[in-house]
């Protein structure tokens, strides 16, 4: 999923894995069937790394080497 945030921006990448992550939880609430649910869970766990990816990138930007382990910890 880095290589999508660098292609399309780790701002844009983030705000959709969050959307996706977000929609797909709301949806997986009203599912009670295991298939449905696994496959959501499965889309919640992409979305999910696609905004790590991002992030990462995000703060790396904003915050110097010193202190990036302190802020992402």
């Amino acid at each position: 999923m880095g290589t999508l945030s660098d292609h399309l921006g780790p701002h844009v990448v983030v705000t959709s894995g969050v959307l996706v992550a977000g929609a797909s939880s709301v949806v997986m609430a009203f599912h009670t069937d295991t298939p449905s649910i696994l496959a959501l869970q499965a889309i919640n766990g992409l979305a999910q790394a696609c905004v790590w990816s991002g992030l990462v990138k995000i703060m790396s930007a904003w915050f110097d080497a010193r202190n990036r382990g302190v802020v992402m910890g």
